[in-house]
């Protein structure tokens, strides 16, 4: 929670002084050189085609009637007039890169649309609203760097209400026109200063926007509530990157579901991107909107309309809460006595974006007079803007990174002083590059801990940069601990790891032959059985009967009674049992070329000397046998004991010391949610063996661990999964190989 104490805000100046300064320099250089470069890509949706049909009907009907060949023209020739001053726009195919190096694409890419119409009087005012992101992603890694949210708003009052082409025609204008609110100058302008933060840099995004019962009960349709968020957070990022010129995350709502989003192109190719984790997150709930009359004459009526929000800045690793504080924003709307509807959902929703501009706009201003009730904005925004201004202290990064994030601390005697904190700082980036080595399988872990002195030892060539995303001072303990997001070299951390190994230290004569025998396969038949039901009803009865019977004399008279008193009672027993039998599936094998190129790169590349079966298959004196191995695992999950006691003993005729064989099962294709791709899942499983001994011993396995892989079409799809999961499951028993110091 931010303090309130008198010397927060020295301690606010100071460090935002400080970080202003450290901001100039790099600035300054990388917009003289224009050191940063970005494709251009053109036009793209964020969602798949039917969720775009869903989401923006009226973009959607334009675009397929106009075509994007002539809208990306518009959008090139606008930003040729105006070029961005720190960024080089590469105008060539995205289609020419091959995804060996890191290149930056950048693309305008649709989110949504909002349309309102508000009768006033003989008339009615219509808004239109079409929301977009200037896209940054690294085309290799397939992931976003930064968006700069745009929106494109027209308003205009008409005779007649307006039907769905006359809405056409306004969004046709909005994306296609040259006015100052169309599409391409509102591109070109966000981009004017637009600045790439590098990898070493912190990053923002907007999480969380929550919507109170107060203020669900306020819309005018409960099914507004998740386009609403959306909005909201859309909103909020495009504000905040337009006063500090820095590009956010994208919104962790709307098309950003699940750390991850798509880019469809004019093409028709669609790429899923992965979007990394936030450094910090700011994160809404509107508390209230409220309304009322304050003020009415005979000619018209003064309504007060009130937006009272919540914001919340959070680094998520640590759970630190920088600020947390309850705001509000206040608008007149003036209300003609002509006019016989007021929209009143639109004034509010209107008095809550310029909450939002507010709450940016304090911190475009530090030094202004601050208007009555905006001091805790400009105390949030300011938190925002050191964190945001600290985004362009950056150290470039060219090779394959992973990010990971630790903690570390140190103790100090009398005060604290710099020694501490780079001891403290050390730490975390020596525990940031463990926490990255624990995820990768214990294989890696063992060796690591192996040699992991020598890795700490030169922590500064493995960690390329440590983002400090926290720290905290505790007097009493005397203690000083700060929290980084690292990013970890992985190929030269690999590169290591397999240089310490039996097999790289070995001359090529001291080497071992390998080969393997991976199968792709595919469901051929799948026979399924019902299942079987055994039902059993157990039923007893008894019956008891008294009876009674009396005489009775009185006088000349003879009574007589009786009584009959019957019990009968039934108990019903049942059980039964249901016997199910798995299926019964047949499998389609055959060798996949691109399983077989990952199997021997990866192989290759540790140091191992591979040969392919089918080359080995012609020295084995026939017992090695590809046919036979591709039945046995056409009708199971493992070779046969005679297929695998001929398969060592050809393998061990031929003179090759070790054989990988294993499966790659390819599963039915599906949808992917998040991009609408195609998607098929693959699990790898298996082994590799060493022949040289009396009995064949397993020295490495893998699996069953599932991949996936997606496309714009199955084939696509299934390669992508075949290939990953071959040089994972390769990687995974390499590692295993170098630990028990196979050569």
């Amino acid at each position: 929670m931010f303090s309130r104490t008198k010397s927060a805000p020295r301690a606010f100046a100071r460090l935002l002084a400080y970080a202003l300064c450290l901001a100039v320099w790099p600035l300054a250089s990388q917009a003289a050189d224009k050191s940063q470069q970005a494709y251009w890509a053109g036009f793209a949706y964020t969602a798949d085609a039917a969720a775009v049909q869903v989401t923006t009907p009226h973009a959607h009907a334009v675009l397929e009637k106009r075509g994007l060949i002539p809208l990306n023209q518009t959008l090139a020739q606008a930003l040729k007039r105006r070029a961005p001053a720190n960024l080089e726009l590469i105008d060539q195919p995205v289609a020419m890169l091959d995804g060996t190096t890191s290149a930056v694409v950048l693309a305008a890419a649709l989110d949504r649309e909002l349309v309102s119409v508000e009768p006033i009087g003989d008339q009615y005012k219509v808004l239109v609203e079409v929301a977009l992101q200037a896209l940054f992603f690294d085309f290799r890694e397939r992931q976003v760097i930064a968006s700069y949210p745009l929106t494109l708003q027209r308003i205009d009052v008409q005779e007649y209400r307006p039907d769905s082409d006359d809405i056409d025609a306004i969004v046709a204008d909005l994306l296609y026109g040259g006015a100052d609110t169309s599409l391409s100058q509102v591109l070109a302008t966000t981009l004017a200063q637009a600045k790439l933060p590098e990898a070493a840099t912190r990053r923002l995004q907007v999480g969380a926007v929550t919507l109170s019962d107060a203020t669900l009960a306020k819309l005018p349709d409960p099914k507004w509530a998740g386009p609403l968020r959306a909005t909201l957070a859309h909103e909020l990022s495009k504000t905040l990157s337009s006063n500090t010129g820095v590009g956010l995350l994208p919104p962790a709502s709307g098309q950003a579901i699940g750390g991850a989003m798509a880019a469809r192109f004019a093409d028709g190719k669609v790429y899923q991107l992965k979007i990394p984790e936030a450094d910090y997150v700011i994160s809404l709930q509107v508390d209230a909107l409220k309304n009322g009359v304050i003020s009415e004459t005979p000619a018209m009526k003064t309504m007060l309309f009130g937006a009272f929000f919540t914001a919340k800045v959070t680094e998520p690793f640590s759970g630190k809460v920088y600020f947390e504080q309850p705001l509000r924003k206040g608008a007149t709307k003036v209300v003609p006595v002509t006019q016989w509807q007021v929209d009143q959902w639109s004034a509010s929703y209107e008095t809550l974006l310029a909450g939002f501009d507010a709450f940016a706009g304090a911190a475009a201003k530090p030094t202004d007079p601050s208007p009555p009730g905006v001091d805790q904005i400009m105390s949030l925004m300011r938190t925002i803007l050191l964190i945001l201004i600290a985004l362009a202290v950056a150290s470039p990064v060219a090779a394959q990174t992973a990010s990971s994030r630790g903690t570390g601390s140190a103790s100090y005697s009398l005060r604290l002083s710099a020694d501490t904190r780079a001891q403290a700082l050390n730490k975390a980036k020596a525990n940031a590059l463990e926490a990255y080595i624990a995820e990768s399988g214990a294989a890696k872990l063992r060796l690591f801990e192996s040699r992991r002195a020598e890795f700490l030892g030169e922590i500064d060539r493995y960690v390329l940069s440590a983002v400090p995303l926290s720290d905290n001072e505790d007097k009493k303990a005397k203690t000083y601990s700060v929290t980084v997001r690292a990013e970890i070299n992985t190929t030269l951390l690999q590169t290591k790891l397999d240089a310490g190994s039996a097999v790289a230290g070995a001359t090529a004569a001291q080497r071992s032959l390998l080969t393997f025998l991976f199968m792709a396969r595919s469901q051929d038949t799948v026979q399924s059985f019902q299942d079987k039901e055994y039902r059993r009803v157990d039923a007893s009865s008894s019956y008891s009967e008294n009876t009674r019977e009396g005489d009775s004399f009185r006088g000349n008279s003879v009574s007589t009674n009786g009584s009959i008193n019957q019990n009968g009672s039934v108990s019903v027993t049942s059980g039964g049992s249901t016997t199910a039998r798995s299926d019964n599936i047949s499998w389609k094998v055959a060798n996949a070329a691109e399983v077989n190129t990952a199997m021997t790169g990866a192989f290759s590349a540790a140091g191992y000397e591979v040969v392919e079966a089918e080359y080995v298959e012609g020295e084995s004196r026939g017992l090695l046998s590809i046919e036979r191995i591709r039945k046995d695992f056409s009708t199971g999950n493992d070779l046969s004991a005679a297929t695998l006691r001929d398969t060592a003993n050809g393998i061990r005729a031929a003179n090759i010391p070790y054989i990988a064989v294993g499966t790659l099962d390819v599963g039915m294709r599906d949808r992917d949610p998040a991009s609408g791709n195609t998607r098929v899942f693959v699990t790898v499983t298996g082994k590799v063996l060493d022949v040289t001994g009396r009995f064949p011993r397993t020295v490495s396995s893998v699996g069953p661990v599932q991949f996936s892989g997606t496309g714009p079409n199955e084939t696509v799809a299934r390669t992508n999964a075949l290939q990953l999961a071959a040089e994972k499951a390769a990687q995974q028993m390499i590692n295993e190989l170098n630990v028990k110091a196979v050569r």
